[in-house]
């Protein structure tokens, strides 16, 4: 997702970085809850997670701008929390990176 801020709008933060280790205790965010799902924090500091995060990014980014509308038709939140959670429950595995062979 970073590589689709073009222009620098947003601030990707390792969530095992930091201080605290990556916790945001003012806006109430555990470390733990940062591991389990994705955590946006906007300018008037309200905390949006998974799906909700992701729609607010859209309207964001250029290359996704076109579908943001989409993402706020009726059922699409419904959907879009389920799917995000699925992806996010098996991170390990979609994340992973194979070793290069020897």
């Amino acid at each position: 997702m970073e590589s689709l801020d073009l222009f620098g709008r947003l601030e990707f933060m390792n969530a095992r970085a930091g201080a605290g280790g990556g916790a945001f205790p003012r806006q109430g965010v555990s470390e733990a809850a940062l591991l389990e799902t994705m955590h946006l924090i906007t300018p008037p500091a309200t905390v949006l997670t998974g799906f909700r995060a992701y729609r607010w990014i859209a309207w964001r980014l250029p290359a996704t701008c076109w579908l943001a509308p989409i993402l706020w038709l009726p059922g699409v939140a419904w959907m879009g929390e389920k799917v995000y959670r699925r992806i996010a429950a098996h991170r390990a595995i979609a994340c992973a990176v194979p070793a290069r062979a020897p």
